[in-house]
């Protein structure tokens, strides 16, 4: 017998592993999840509040360098204003009129527990399948309303006033680049939003694409995609709100609702009333915002589900039996967003964001705005350049093993380099600058939008100018601003936990048997024995050796 049958024959290996059906079906799924309601209402949006057309600078910057009510006769009323159809939105479908003046929840809206359970039902039955069903159903739920869009933009930009809104979508005013530079985290943030970069989507759906997948080129198209769809959707948005400032004869569509929710529940479905057969348009447009709700959900879970059904201790878990009790847990704790406080939640939980510690306690720390901002970046660096030296000095009295400036290209870009070359085995091309800007680009940039955001300020009841962090929007401190600034330190707790303790995520690991089995050899059984006795024994000396395996390493890194 030959040694290449004894250790198994690669080649004629079998991945037991689900793969997607297609090509198109990952790309479908994966645009999908990036394309959500924040294209339609929070892009749009943006581009209005700074400079219009000056926006898409920091927004293609941040691309490239880093990555249903309508079944109610409300809408089929005339003479409907967008104010009007927005206070019914909050008032009557959220419940929102029983708040008081603290604003905080007094009752559970029972048709929205309805509307809530049905929709985790239907993400439910995108997930139990498997990725393969996933797949063919992204191909209506993303298909469908790229085609709604189209349709919607067609008939927007030939109504009367259309050129009024699609002029004032993109006029530019280049001052905001520089009086308002908070403009460059929001842009920053609209691409995190939206594409779910550190959500963990992304590397779940890439886990079910077969080896040799050119994963460069499916994130340049899933990026690109859903960025199109942001700009497109905004020439729909922005000529329908010109026809209806037309129409009510505004001077300006800034007298239109249309910032957040007053946009998809307001001016947008008012508009689209006036027009012939307008209720059926309303339907369209809720159908498309239901299907692009249910892409980002099922997306989202998908991204948990993997790594549970990957684990340890689940992967013996019918997937059906796995994702349901996800998806119960999800229905639980989205219950508060059924409440009558409910867009309330969703506003603080999705503003607050992790930091860096030391220079949060100086961005937080210190009353006087200008010198909190200097002092941030300061302490970063400061900290960087010891721990710098700290490391040179150690690769110093290691010894002459090799020199010195070996050890530095290996400090700044060994480990990503070996990540690179790692990477291009499975999934191809991978270019080199992506390394640089990975580490000595990406974090950097990040952390000084994190500084322009965290240093703004915003003006509390009393007419004091207050840090927006910890008094967002004037909410009261329990339960949003407890509940934001909870959400940072979970995220934290987990970041710092899994790299001191990384045996509590253990579990999370691939089991040994299903590392050791994941392909199938041609080779006779007794041999396949003696390589799993070994592999395992491999393993378990690894662990006891150095407290974590290859496995969970790579999972914490």
């Amino acid at each position: 017998m030959s040694a290449e049958k004894e250790r198994g024959i690669e080649s004629d290996a079998v991945d037991t592993r689900e793969h997607w059906s297609s090509r198109a079906a990952f790309y479908f799924a994966a645009v999908g999840s990036a394309v959500g309601y924040g294209n339609v209402w929070r892009f749009p949006s943006l581009v209005y509040e700074f400079g219009g057309g000056a926006f898409f600078i920091p927004y293609l910057c941040a691309l490239f360098l880093s990555a249903s009510p309508s079944s109610h006769n409300f809408w089929t009323q005339e003479q409907v204003t967008g104010a009007e159809a927005k206070s019914y939105f909050y008032d009557e479908i959220i419940g929102m009129s029983s708040l008081g003046s603290d604003l905080r929840p007094t009752r559970i809206i029972g048709k929205n527990v309805g509307y809530c359970f049905l929709a985790w039902v239907v993400v439910y039955l995108c997930l139990c399948f498997g990725v393969k069903t996933t797949g063919r159903i992204a191909y209506f739920t993303m298909g469908f309303p790229v085609v709604l869009l189209f349709l919607f933009l067609g008939r927007s930009v030939t109504l009367e006033g259309a050129q009024v809104g699609i002029d004032e979508y993109l006029k530019s005013n280049w001052e905001v680049l520089t009086e308002r530079p908070e403009v460059w985290s929001r842009a920053v943030s609209q691409i995190f939003f939206s594409v779910g970069i550190a959500f963990g989507i992304m590397t779940a759906y890439g886990s079910y694409c077969k080896k040799g997948e050119p994963a460069f080129v499916n994130s340049c198209v899933v990026a690109i995609s859903n960025c199109l769809f942001s700009f497109i959707a905004g020439f729909a948005v922005f000529a329908t709100l010109g026809y209806l400032a037309t129409i009510a004869g505004a001077d300006s569509i800034s007298e239109l609702e249309f910032a957040s929710f007053g946009l998809v529940f307001g001016s947008w479905p008012v508009a689209l009333g006036t027009l012939p057969g307008g209720p059926h348009w309303i339907r369209l447009f809720f159908f498309m915002l239901f299907l692009l709700g249910i892409d980002s959900a099922f997306s989202l879970m998908e991204g948990c589900l993997t790594i549970v059904y990957d684990s340890k201790l689940f992967h013996n878990v019918p997937r059906k039996i796995a994702s349901g009790v996800l998806i119960f847990a999800a229905f639980l704790l989205s219950l508060m967003y059924a409440t009558d406080a409910g867009l309330i939640f969703l506003d603080a939980v999705d503003y607050y964001f992790g930091s860096v510690i030391i220079a949060c306690f100086l961005w937080f720390g210190i009353g006087d705005a200008e010198a909190a901002l200097w002092a941030g970046f300061v302490g970063l660096v400061l900290c960087y350049t010891l721990g710098m030296a700290f490391v040179t000095y150690l690769m110093k009295k290691k010894g002459p093993e090799r020199s010195l400036g070996t050890q530095h290209y290996e400090l700044y870009m060994g480990n990503v380099m070996q990540l690179r070359e790692d990477i291009r085995e499975h999934c191809g091309h991978l270019p080199v600058v992506w390394a640089v800007l990975i580490k000595h680009f990406i974090p950097q940039i990040l952390l000084i939008m994190f500084a322009l955001g965290a240093n703004a300020t915003t003006v509390d009841t009393d007419g004091n100018s207050v840090k927006v962090f910890g008094h967002y929007e004037g909410y009261v401190a329990w339960p949003y601003q407890v509940l934001g600034i909870l959400t940072v330190v979970f995220s934290g707790f987990l970041v710092v936990s899994s790299l001191l303790f990384p045996r509590l995520y253990f579990y999370l690991d691939m089991p040994n048997e299903e590392r050791d089995t994941k392909r199938v050899f041609a080779s006779p059984p007794e041999a396949t024995e003696a390589t799993m006795k070994g592999s395992t024994q491999n393993h378990d000396a690894d662990v006891g050796g150095s407290g974590m395996s290859e496995s969970v390493e790579e999972h914490v890194a």
